[in-house]
């Protein structure tokens, strides 16, 4: 698992509400960050284009950064909850397998494989007042594996 460069930038930004809470969780995680290669990269001419058609440059780069990175590389899943981010990444990831998930569907898979535990991901969901999907409080309301107790 790998998060851009400008993703983790974005999330630990100083001032950003949060910004401690997930540089700590970035660095106790499995997650790795990768750049974008500078060069003639099959990413490099994704970001260019994506970039060129973006209102602003900086707004939004992460969002960019991702999908030129998942483009370039068929094993990879975009992670976002951003709508205009999904929808250009609907467009753009066309080789098979699932490509695109949202932020909850994330952080229950990094919680499903023992990565992250689920008060932290209730963390990051009322951190960032993320919509819940309609399995979030069964999912948090069960024991977690191994025998812990339920999260309320």
């Amino acid at each position: 698992m790998a998060i851009v460069e400008e993703v983790r930038d974005e999330l630990t930004r100083q001032g950003r509400d949060g910004a401690a809470k997930v540089q700590t969780w970035l660095a106790e995680s499995p997650i790795g960050v990768r750049g974008i290669s500078v060069g003639d990269s099959a990413a490099t001419a994704v970001f260019r284009h994506l970039q060129a058609d973006a209102v602003s440059v900086q707004r939004n780069r992460g969002e960019r950064a991702s999908i030129a990175l998942a483009a370039s590389d068929p094993s990879l899943v975009l992670v976002a909850n951003d709508k205009g981010a999904l929808w250009v990444a609907l467009h753009e990831l066309w080789q098979p397998g699932e490509r695109v998930v949202t932020v909850p569907v994330f952080l229950r898979r990094l919680c499903d494989v023992g990565s992250l535990a689920r008060p932290a991901a209730t963390d990051l969901v009322n951190l960032h007042h993320l919509r819940r999907p309609t399995w979030w409080a069964d999912w948090v309301s069960q024991p977690e594996p191994g025998g812990g107790v339920p999260l309320r």
